[in-house]
Formats: C-alpha cells, sequence, structure tokens
C-alpha cells in the first residue's frame, strides 16, 4: 500500500472520501493506491486483475458491502453514484471460531497493509458496535478501524464465509471431558493423555484469568531423578499431623482433581473444606505448604472478611479443580452482612451454580462457582444449610505432637511435581476407570445416613483412592494408606451426630445460656418443673433477639419459625396458656430429657445427666 492511505483511513491521492460525492468506480479497481476512475461496463462475473491477483467478482459477497482491496477493507457509498471509502487499514483471515456456553470469538490473523501481523481474539461483543470493533483492534499498534457498527456487521460475515474450524472453548481452566476423554486447559495450553491438544481454548477474559497455576510447567515426576523425591513424599504425606486430619485433607485434595470425572454421580455437589481450630494448631501451614504447592497455588492466603461477594464469586469460577483457599473465618468478627454473604457463596460453590452480573455492553458475566473452596478459621460453622456441605477437619496443639519431623521433610520436597504427576494419573486413568472408582467407594459407605454425607464421604474416599492408586502404579506400596478410608468415615459420622443438632436446639441451648447468665428470669421468663420446660415464649424471644446480636451460638431464626419448627421435635411436650411463677401466660413446654444427645443442657434448678465425651463427639 502506498504511502498515499493515510492513517486517518479517508484521504486518497488528495480526494478526501466520506460523505462528499465522488465519480462512479468499480470497486475492484479502485484502491488506496489509485484514484477512483469512472466504472467500465463489463458482463457479469467478468473477473478483474488487482497487482497480478485474478479474482472472479462471483466469489466476492458483494451483498455485504465490504470489500479487500489493497491490504485494507473498503466499502461502496453513494447510491447509483457509487464510490469507495476506506474502513480499515488492515484485513483479517479467521483462523478458528471458537465456541462455548453463551459466548464465542474468532482467533483470527490481522494483517496491515504494511504486512505486519498480530494474532487478534474479536469476540461477540467486540462486533455490536464500531467502538467496540475499535478497541479491539486498538490492542495492536498500528491497527486502525474508522466504519461504522454496519460494517462491523459486514465484517463479521466475511469471517464467517471463510468458514474456519470449530473448536471449543471454556472460560473456565480444569480438567474437561471433551469427545470422552479427559483434557485439562490451563491458561493457553491444554493436554490429554497423548500430550498437547488444540481443540480446547481458554475464553477467559476475567481479572483473575492470570492467577492460575502452572502445573503444566512442572518437571515431570517420571523422571528418574524424582523417583527418590516421589519416594519421600509417599513415606511422609499421611504422616505430617495427626491421621484424623491428614487423611480427609489427603481424600480432599485428591477430590479435586477427581471432581469434573465424577460430580455428575452426585448431582454436582461440590463440597468445601473447612480447616478449623486453636491459633497456632497447623491449620494455615497445612494449607500454605501442602495443599497450595500441590497444585502450584503461588497467591497469598486471602481474608474471606475482606472480600466482596462479587470478588468470591470472581474467583471461585477461574477454575474447577485449583482450590481457592480463604482465611481469617472468624465468626465473632465478621457482620451479620459478611457472614449471610459467605454463607450465600458457600451454597452456591457446594451446588456448582453462580451470581450473574451486566457489563457495559449489554452483555452478561455468569459467574459459575465450579472451584473447589478451602478455609481457614478458628471456630466452626453453626448454620444448619452448611453442616452437610462441608469436610470439617479439627486442629489442635496435642494432634500436632510427633508430626514436626515429617511435615518438615514434606515441605521440602517438589510437591508440584507430586501434583502434576496426579493430574497426568488422573488424564490416563479417564472419567470411566474414576467412575468406576467412586462406585466401587461409594458401595462402602455406610448406607444409612443422609444423600449428602454419604456423597460426601464417596467424594473424599475417591481422593484418598486416587492418591494410593498413583502412588502403586509407580511402584511404591500404600499399605499405610489403609487407615485413611477408616479416618474418613469417622469424620463423617462426627458431621452427622453433629448435624442431628438443629438451629432449634442450639437456639434453646442459647437459652440455657442466657438463663445461667441471669439475662432470663426463673418463675418469670421460664419454670423448670421436674423433667419440662415451660418457656414464655413472648418475653423470652425478645430478650433473645437482642441478645444474639453479640452473643449467639446459633444461625438466629425468628419466633414465628422457631415455633414452628419446635413443634414437630419429638422432645415438644406442647403449647398455650400455663401458669409460670403463678401468672397465667402463652407458653411453651419442653421434655428437657428428650433432647438430642451432645446438647448439653444445665438450666438452673435442673442438671441433665453429662453425656461422655467420646459420646458428645459422636463416637460413642
Amino acid at each position: 500500500m502506498s504511502s498515499n492511505c493515510r492513517n486517518n483511513g479517508h484521504e486518497m491521492d488528495g480526494e478526501v472520501r466520506g460523505n462528499e460525492p465522488a465519480p462512479e468506480t468499480d470497486p475492484v479497481e479502485a484502491g488506496p493506491d489509485r484514484k477512483a476512475s469512472k466504472a467500465q461496463p463489463s458482463k457479469e462475473n467478468q473477473p478483474h486483475e488487482i497487482e497480478g491477483e485474478v479474482v472472479n467478482e462471483a466469489d466476492r459477497s458483494i451483498e455485504r458491502n465490504i470489500f479487500e482491496v489493497d491490504g485494507c477493507y473498503f466499502k461502496k457509498t453513494g447510491g447509483r453514484k457509487a464510490h469507495l471509502v476506506i474502513v480499515s487499514n488492515m484485513i483479517l483471515r479467521a483462523k478458528a471460531k471458537v465456541v462455548s456456553d453463551g459466548d464465542w470469538f474468532y482467533l483470527c490473523a490481522g494483517i496491515r497493509y504494511t504486512g505486519e501481523e498480530h494474532e487478534i481474539k474479536l469476540y461477540r461483543s467486540d462486533f455490536l458496535s464500531g467502538a467496540s470493533f475499535k478497541r479491539a483492534l486498538s490492542a495492536h499498534s498500528g491497527f486502525e478501524f474508522y466504519g461504522n457498527n454496519y460494517d462491523t456487521t459486514h465484517i463479521q460475515g466475511l469471517l464467517a464465509d471463510q468458514k474456519p474450524s470449530v473448536i471449543k472453548g471454556t472460560d473456565r481452566n480444569g480438567i474437561h471431558i471433551l469427545n470422552g476423554r479427559l483434557v485439562y486447559l490451563e491458561g493457553d495450553g491444554a493436554v490429554d493423555r497423548n500430550g498437547p491438544v488444540s481443540d480446547i481454548v481458554s475464553t477467559n477474559r476475567k481479572s483473575q484469568a492470570s492467577r492460575i497455576p502452572a502445573l503444566l510447567r512442572q518437571p515431570d515426576i517420571s523422571e528418574d531423578a524424582l523417583e527418590d523425591a516421589l519416594k519421600a513424599i509417599a513415606e511422609n504425606l499421611n504422616k505430617f499431623n495427626h491421621p484424623s486430619i491428614t487423611y480427609p485433607v489427603l481424600g480432599f485434595i485428591g477430590y479435586c482433581f477427581v471432581k469434573e470425572a465424577i460430580t455428575q454421580k452426585v448431582e454436582y455437589r461440590n463440597p468445601f473444606l473447612l480447616c478449623w481450630g486453636e491459633p497456632g494448631s497447623g491449620k494455615s501451614l497445612t494449607i500454605s505448604r501442602v495443599i497450595m504447592p500441590i497444585f502450584d497455588i503461588r497467591q497469598p492466603f486471602v481474608n474471606i472478611g475482606s472480600v466482596s461477594e462479587y470478588a468470591l464469586a470472581l474467583n471461585s469460577s477461574n477454575s474447577n479443580m485449583t482450590p481457592v483457599c480463604y482465611d481469617e473465618f472468624k465468626h465473632a468478627v465478621l457482620t451479620r452482612s459478611q457472614k449471610r454473604t459467605i454463607d450465600r457463596v458457600l451454597l452456591a460453590t457446594y451446588a456448582q451454580t453462580g451470581l450473574q452480573r451486566g457489563r457495559p455492553n449489554k452483555m452478561i458475566d455468569d459467574l459459575q462457582m465450579t472451584a473447589p473452596l478451602v478455609l481457614a478459621g478458628e471456630v466452626t460453622m453453626d448454620s444448619a444449610s452448611l453442616n452437610h456441605r462441608k469436610i470439617e477437619v479439627l486442629f489442635s496443639y496435642g494432634k500436632r505432637k510427633g508430626t514436626t519431623d515429617s511435615f518438615q521433610q514434606l515441605i521440602r520436597q517438589p510437591l508440584g511435581e507430586f501434583g502434576k504427576g496426579l493430574l497426568h494419573h488422573v488424564l490416563k486413568l479417564g472419567a470411566s476407570k474414576l467412575g468406576q472408582a467412586y462406585d466401587e467407594q461409594e458401595s462402602l459407605v455406610d448406607s444409612g445416613i443422609g444423600d449428602r454425607f454419604r456423597d460426601n464421604a464417596a467424594l473424599m474416599r475417591t481422593g484418598l483412592w486416587l492418591i494410593t492408586d498413583f502412588l502403586e502404579s509407580h511402584g511404591i506400596g500404600a499399605d499405610g494408606y489403609g487407615e485413611g478410608f477408616d479416618m474418613i468415615d469417622a469424620g463423617i459420622m462426627d458431621a452427622v451426630n453433629k448435624a442431628k443438632i438443629t438451629n432449634v436446639e442450639k437456639t434453646i441451648a442459647d437459652f440455657c445460656t442466657m438463663a445461667d447468665l441471669g439475662k432470663l428470669v426463673n418463675l418469670e421468663d421460664y419454670q423448670v418443673k421436674g423433667d419440662n420446660l415451660s418457656l414464655k415464649i413472648a418475653s423470652v424471644y425478645a430478650k433473645y433477639e437482642r441478645w444474639s446480636k453479640r452473643n449467639g451460638t446459633s444461625e438466629f431464626i425468628g419466633k414465628r419459625s422457631f415455633l414452628q419448627q419446635v413443634a414437630d421435635k419429638e422432645y415438644f411436650v406442647g403449647k398455650g396458656t400455663m401458669r409460670i411463677g403463678g401468672q397465667s401466660c402463652n407458653a411453651i413446654k419442653l421434655d428437657l430429657t428428650s433432647l438430642p444427645e451432645g446438647l448439653d443442657i444445665n438450666w438452673p434448678g435442673y442438671q441433665r445427666v453429662r453425656l461422655s465425651k467420646s459420646a458428645s463427639n459422636g463416637k460413642g
């Protein structure tokens, strides 16, 4: 292209091509290097020559009104006295069309009239207006667009006419099932069991897209130099803490790798890992020095209380395999609004649903929360709705005794290479084999527990099975890991027993605490007679509502909801007009001996037989 085609794209040999009239021209004869000449009559389909290239007019998409001339796009304007107006100083060649759920983009070679070439991604939203298209091109120096909204539609049509290959796109890194095989996508790279593949690409344009792991860049664990390291990892991996901690954590790690291949068997349920306990008991170290290195997660811990709901959703929508890790879950310092936000995110993570948010270009971001989630804090969660959805691990000083050396030995090993080895083992096994493994593990879970608890146990057992199968595939015995399956089952049974204590029972326990502190007055707000407790519900709940804002241990439920739920409990005796302290009032009566095991009630004037420690932990 000659220098006569100026950067503003409208001036050719001194003639300004815009809205000004111009002589009628033949579109193939007019170009940025030559003056437009009057059209010559020609037969239909008559070939025309442009710089030595013979072009058949029948092959042109004339109805699109966009033409390629000398490395630029032109359009014909002016009605019967048509003349050409330059639209851009470059042309596009569609290499592929990437299609994902609800979105697509063209992967193009953008070729400037000088011959300079760049790879360009043009998303559906880029074709919505001339301004959007111009912004998309402006990311590449020297590419300019002078057209309008209609021109972008015609250019989109030209790209479609080139019939590029169509490949799958996804905005989530991690493992995907593609044409019956497992494929791992990480940024701009993807592999299956046979090596790199090109039939799936990332469409992630979110700000978190760069915060992805680099497992594919880790050395292969199969290399001879790493076999000794793998043996050292196997020797210490199940000993870095107490067995009641290590095996649920290992089960969760393995679950993250097999999640996408098997969660359709559990209606896409995605339990989260809660590590809680006293300060300095090893929660954060386990996450930051064991879990995160295996997935090559390099960003720091995030304080969950300082993150908005949108940011939480954004973090959880970036991957379906790599866990998102949060710290500082402290019930006492979180506001009620923050607690509700965290609860919503955890519930959405479990169901792998999400948050929708509109963009200025009228497109919608669908932030589906598919990432596994790890949470560390000093207290457990009292929400009854979350008891069935979490894998809970209790840390303590006492449990750490005698495990420090194994922990130090483990964190010195190349855990990133171990994670890459697990990844390749999953790709090699395939979805069918992993599904069979899940079915086998599910058959070993107690069928008498609730569906969600049973699913959680089967998922964690499958995760631990993956790790043992990987070790055995490298000739490393995993017999010492056999107790891990029992530990996972025991942890799930603890959760089952705790779940029997609902928010109604916790509210009654709060009433008891208030009575013990003198906040509820005997013979005024309540009365204990034998094994029965009578509560003047109006005064009790009025005081409880104020007290619970700062001191409550349960998820607050309103008075009407409490009365509806408590009426269905086996310890409910009745409600109506009763005498408390000699005064008639509207009250409810409860049988204290029928309250669930594990709920320690000690009302002033009544002492329930205390349960043993093992029974209160659900192990009796």
